[in-house]
């Protein structure tokens, strides 16, 4: 047998649902709405969802079969409700009754079947509804409150959700497409996406907006058919729906009661897998590299970057559409990054491949091992995939209480001694800096004066005015700056304290130290 036919067949046999019991307050609240509901357009599953009957197996049976069932329950006869007449129900546009159309069904789950991950073992469901549902089910509820008296009406909160119907609906045969069993913390979702070309136009009946923000709304909207609503809008709705002002407003745009609409909804499935996140430590030993992509005035600068050169074989291992890079700091495309490398997340997004793992501290020894051996200018160790909270963690790693150690050349224009530059370099001990923001980078940094501090250095003269200098410095020291004073914008700086001028000929980072013991 054939999934279709398993859908079919699991959607013409559905277990009978026992006969629909209500307390005496639902029955009341059902005789008085069944006739009235079903006359206004509502279609017997919303008629379920008003009454506030929250067991699944009801609304699995057809909407004839629902509407005999409230009719014996409330002990009443009514006409079959107007939406099986005038189009889709006026309350939830129709989108309830994809739970009797078993060809949609199929289509949507073969649809998911194109895109969807199979290797996870579990998945979330979601359900992604238009913000005109809610301004309609309140315009309906307003509206049925003022014939069947308020003291019978549920809360507005007792109503059964739509989603919670198409979840029943829906949930287990995607787990039965997927092979895989529901849980919604897990970080692949399905979504089932619910659009009508109403939403728009009935969400700002409620909302109060400028005609001009409407205007500018709805152009920004008009190519874009399937808008998934944003928390944003739906908060608007849902504040705007319990306005003191908020029934007038309905009644002004026809929505209460709202009218049956000519065309249901429309819905579709989507799958995706939350961005995996992959740690390590890189080596740049390349000093025409930047980390990440630079582009300046229409030119790549650089022959490539850290990321441009790690992401290609990480991508196609797990599949992912792009990637995003977060490091701990970065160094200029001039400086190599040596010692036991800077800590780095590669954020993959939306993966379609699995295999290789998600969970947190899941190591990628393979992937490390051919990413060295493809990439020249670029290593990388302790490749592994971490939580998405490391990348916060990155941020702290480049705060100011961190230390670096750095490696540079330098020139001075004047001859010195090795016992001089080491009493009044080695000998110095921790140097305290005032640094203004250096001129190079004023197009993207504040003017600031930032205190920093120089905590140990270690020379070794090469000749009279070339030296090599080793130092540890507070995190955030711009190290060029401090070598050749940026026009007496940092000081003290390596000139003054040798009373010359100098210059930095080559910067390498030798190690991000951790700040509690200041080693790698």
């Amino acid at each position: 047998k054939t999934f279709k036919e398993a859908v079919r067949d699991s959607m013409a046999s559905v277990s009978p649902a026992g006969a629909l019991r209500l307390d005496a307050k639902e029955t009341e609240l059902a005789r008085r709405l069944v006739a009235h509901l079903g006359q206004a357009g509502v279609c017997p599953r919303c008629v379920l969802r008003f009454v506030g009957v929250g067991e699944p197996a009801q609304y699995a049976r057809p909407q004839a079969d629902v509407w005999a069932e409230l009719q014996r329950a409330a002990g009443v006869e009514a006409p079959a409700p107007l939406c099986a007449e005038v189009g889709a129900c006026c309350v939830c546009l129709g989108v309830l009754a994809f739970a009797d159309d078993a060809t949609a069904t199929v289509r949507l789950l073969d649809e998911l079947a194109s895109v969807a991950l199979r290797s996870s073992a579990a998945f979330g469901f979601d359900v992604a509804l238009p913000p005109s549902l809610l301004v309609r089910q309140r315009g309906m509820f307003l509206d049925a409150s003022s014939k069947v008296g308020r003291d019978l009406m549920p809360r507005n909160d007792g109503i059964i959700e739509v989603k919670s119907v198409l979840k029943w609906h829906f949930s287990d045969r995607v787990g039965a497409l997927l092979g895989a069993r529901r849980d919604d913390s897990s970080p692949y979702h399905v979504t089932l996406n619910v659009d009508h070309p109403l939403s728009q136009a009935e969400s700002e009946a409620v909302v109060e907006t400028s005609e001009t923000e409407r205007a500018d709304k709805r152009q920004r909207l008009q190519h874009r058919p399937h808008v998934e609503a944003s928390a944003s809008s739906v908060r608007s709705v849902l504040k705007a729906l319990f306005e003191p002002d908020c029934r007038a407003r309905l009644e002004s745009a026809k929505l209460c009661p709202p009218t049956a609409a000519s065309a249901p909804c429309e819905l579709r499935l989507s799958a995706s897998h939350a961005s995996i996140c992959i740690g390590g430590r890189y080596n740049k030993l390349s000093r025409e590299m930047p980390q990440t992509p630079w582009w300046l005035d229409g030119d790549k600068k650089g022959i490539s970057s850290v990321q441009e050169q790690l992401e290609p074989l990480l991508l196609q291992a797990y599949k992912a559409s792009s990637s995003t890079f977060h490091g701990a700091g970065r160094e200029d495309m001039d400086v190599r990054m040596l010692g036991n490398g800077r800590p780095f997340v590669l954020e993959l997004n939306a993966p379609t491949e699995i295999a290789l793992g998600v969970e947190a501290g899941t190591l990628l020894a393979e992937v490390e091992a051919e990413l060295n051996r493809v990439t020249e200018h670029v290593q990388v160790r302790e490749l592994r995939v971490v939580p998405p909270s490391q990348i916060a963690g990155l941020v702290r790693e480049g705060q100011a209480e961190h230390r670096k150690a750095y490696r540079c050349v330098v020139w001075l224009s004047r001859a010195v001694t090795a016992a001089e530059v080491l009493a009044k370099l080695d000998g110095a001990g921790a140097v305290r800096l005032e640094q203004k923001t250096p001129i190079r980078v004023l197009h993207r940094r504040p003017l600031l004066t930032r205190p920093r501090t120089v905590f140990s250095m270690r020379s070794e003269l090469l000749n009279a005015h070339f030296l090599q200098l080793d130092l540890v410095t507070q995190a955030g020291t711009y190290v060029k700056e401090f070598v050749h004073g940026d026009f007496g914008r940092t000081f003290p700086n390596l000139g003054s304290l040798l009373g010359c001028a100098a210059d930095i000929l080559q910067l390498d980072v030798l190690d991000v130290l951790d700040p509690e013991t200041n080693d790698s």
